[in-house]
């Protein structure tokens, strides 16, 4: 029951970090749009932008596959959970 405990506050602790960095992109792409004025012409902004969009798709990306890892654990416990119940009734018989 421990180990389990233990998955528990590691995947807290993971979806916890998940959100900090979800927060830091949100950041970084309000920062993005708002810089208009430092550029002065349409084509530059545009093209701040453009990169702006690039890197938070990849960083969608990686919150994406890190989000799909911790819905693993989490179905990883389960099964644990479920176990330590079966064993749990199989030595009270």
């Amino acid at each position: 029951m421990d180990n389990i405990l233990k998955s528990v506050k590691d995947i807290e602790a993971d979806l916890h970090e998940i959100r900090a960095r979800i927060a830091q992109y949100k950041t970084n792409v309000q920062r993005a749009t708002n810089v208009r004025d430092l550029y002065d012409d349409d084509e530059d902004f545009i093209a701040s932008l453009i990169t702006a969009i690039d890197e938070v798709t990849d960083d969608l990306d990686t919150i994406t596959d890190d989000l799909d890892m911790a819905g693993k654990y989490c179905d990883d416990l389960v099964v644990a959970v479920e176990m330590e119940q079966l064993s749990q009734k199989v030595q009270s018989c």
